[in-house]
């Protein structure tokens, strides 16, 4: 980027340099910006407003990074093993740039200024600089010193609240000349809030640690939105960034990873995007994530220059009808969900029950562990005769905030009158209930399963399903002898459904005797399904018919793999594990 041509001075300033008075030329222009006596770790910003064209005049006082050898200099710059870079060598630990507040185009900097170069590593600039009236913001950032060894407490990379004690540029005082001073005809502006550009819809910045913002946008008709994003990027990994979803099945339209990133000043980690998406007429939801690392509220790097909006700003393209799209509050949860398996521990099955009475588009809001393409905390749907009708699937969530392990998803599904369960699994780390062992997400306590309609009441039932059943024998453990004795009045078509262990033959399973003590029926391997989880989980579902008698209901479980103590992935329908016998009538 070109900047404006300066004049500069070729002699060391003292310490009081940015208090002292400025050439008479500037002598009756007014104090646009003052910035001095900088802590280490400190970004500051004012803003000013410039109303014609002029001869801006600035002195500033920065530094280039030092203390670090070469070598170390080449290996933290990540070249060998594939390890991320450490150190940009490009960006300065003490700089002062302004930037147009309203197009967020960089004007001038320091660091390019062809200052004038002083003793060790410290350069100072006086000259004019010549600006459009307009709005600006100048920059200060102060994230010195420069330590010699990547880790050292005085690094300036490293995130730290307390003043470093030593190090380049604090060891001798130098950064007490650090600062920025304007002149001009002009007048100061509060740095308080975000100057709105043409056409804005939202603009979401993630100022702190761990955060997530969000909105919804609701477009009346078809348009075109232009979204512009800054954030932390490490290789190919966002760290901070934002995307678009549908707000009403969650499904997820468009991210920073759909769009070519470009550096956005400062340390090499600070990107920024830039797309155009066109949207039908509908509800959307954009949203913004940061880590716990290098952010507004501190700084792990150098800032990029355009810091005030690292996030995501969405508005309506230049030409566009401006009242097509309108911001409204969003909330990914309502507070009267039905079904809420939320704020889960550790090794936790969570389980609810629920029936419709009409065919519904049930919502769904999941929030669990998982990587490299599995999940461990989870999530599913099942039936009344335990086939699963929904899964929390790990290529349907995205990152959820804070370690990236932790992952979201928002949906919906279409049921059918009928009885369902809702299970949510957790292992045995890493939860809302006993704590995250690495960065929480930003919904924390939704961690689990969410569910609610917009269209008519979900109701709870219990889970046990025994008003359905003649009779039934199910969460059995291991070692189970279980039995339970039924009649009917007259020949009836019954359906039995069981769930067990086998591999080639049963080690759990169930079967129905007679008055007699003849077997009428017997879970046999052949005659089951995979019941989902561990491959030995298996399923029967068959529908037979038996005279009008006494019957005794059976089921028989082996030393492992039952209810309570799985030593594989549990079946679809844990709480089925065991065998039922319903009407036919009822299917």
């Amino acid at each position: 980027m070109r900047v404006p041509a300066a004049r500069s001075f070729s002699y060391l300033f003292p310490l009081a340099l940015l208090a002292g008075s400025p050439p008479l030329v500037a002598a009756q222009e007014d104090v646009l910006v003052d910035v001095r006596d900088l802590s280490p770790r400190e970004h500051r910003m004012q803003r000013f407003e410039l109303s014609r064209e002029q001869a801006v005049w600035i002195r500033a006082v920065g530094a280039e990074p030092r203390g670090r050898s070469f070598l170390s200099r080449f290996l933290d710059r990540g070249i060998f093993m594939g390890r991320e870079p450490k150190w940009d060598g490009d960006a300065w630990p003490a700089n002062a740039w302004i930037i147009d507040a309203r197009t967020s185009r960089l004007v001038w900097e320091l660091r390019t200024a062809r200052p004038v170069t002083g003793r060790k590593g410290v350069h100072a600039f006086e000259g004019t600089v010549m600006l459009p009236a307009g709005t600006y913001e100048a920059h200060y950032a102060a994230l010195y010193p420069v330590a010699g060894f990547t880790g050292d407490g005085n690094d300036w990379r490293v995130a730290r609240r307390e003043a470093p004690t030593g190090g380049p540029y604090v060891e001798g005082g130098a950064y007490r000349e650090f600062g920025v001073l304007i002149r001009g005809a002009g007048r100061s502006l509060s740095p308080a809030g975000t100057v709105a550009r043409p056409g804005d819809v939202a603009v979401l910045i993630g100022a702190g640690a761990d955060a997530r913002e969000r909105v919804g946008l609701a477009l009346e008709a078809t348009g075109t939105l232009v979204l512009y994003g800054v954030g932390e990027r490490a290789g190919s990994e966002w760290r901070d960034y934002g995307w678009i979803a549908d707000a009403t099945t969650g499904r997820q339209l468009w991210s920073f990873d759909d769009a070519p990133s470009e550096h956005a000043g400062g340390a090499a980690i600070n990107q920024m995007v830039s797309a155009r998406i066109t949207l039908p007429a509908g509800r959307y939801v954009a949203s913004y994530v940061t880590d716990g690392s290098h952010h507004p509220d501190g700084w792990g790097q150098a800032p990029p220059y355009d810091a005030g909006t690292w996030g995501l700003t969405v508005r309506v393209a230049p030409g566009g009808d401006q009242t097509v799209a309108r911001a409204f509050p969003y909330e990914p949860v309502p507070g009267d969900a039905a079904v809420r398996l939320a704020g889960l521990g550790n090794d936790t099955l969570a389980v609810q029950a629920f029936a419709v009475r009409q065919p519904v588009t049930v919502r769904v809001a999941a929030l669990g562990e998982g990587r490299g393409g599995s999940l461990y905390d989870y999530g599913w749907i099942v039936d009344a005769a335990g086939r699963a009708v929904w899964r929390m699937d790990y290529g349907a969530t995205h990152g959820a905030g804070g370690s990236d392990k932790n992952r979201a998803l928002e949906g919906e599904i279409r049921l059918e009158p009928g009885t369902y369960t809702a299970y949510f699994r957790t292992d045995g780390s890493h939860s809302f209930g006993d704590g995250f062992n690495t960065s929480r997400p930003f919904d924390g306590d939704l961690w689990g399963m969410t569910l609610w309609s917009e269209e008519a009441a979900l109701q709870l039932v219990a889970a046990d399903r025994g008003e359905q059943a003649l009779a039934q024998l199910v969460r059995i453990g291991d070692d189970g002898d279980e039995r339970a004795a039924f009649r009917l009045a007259a020949e009836t078509a019954v359906r039995v459904l069981a769930i067990g262990e086998g591999d080639g033959e049963m080690y759990d399973y169930g079967w129905i005797e007679n008055a007699a003590g003849t077997v009428v029926w017997r879970m046999e391997f052949d005659g089951t399904e995979h019941a989902g989880g561990a491959s030995k989980n298996r399923r029967a579902d068959e529908v037979i018919r038996l005279p009008a008698g006494g019957y005794t209901l059976r089921y028989r479980s082996d030393g492992s793999h039952a209810f309570g103590d799985w030593n594989g992935d549990p079946p679809d329908d844990p709480l089925g594990w065991g065998v039922r016998v319903v009407r036919a009538e009822k299917r």
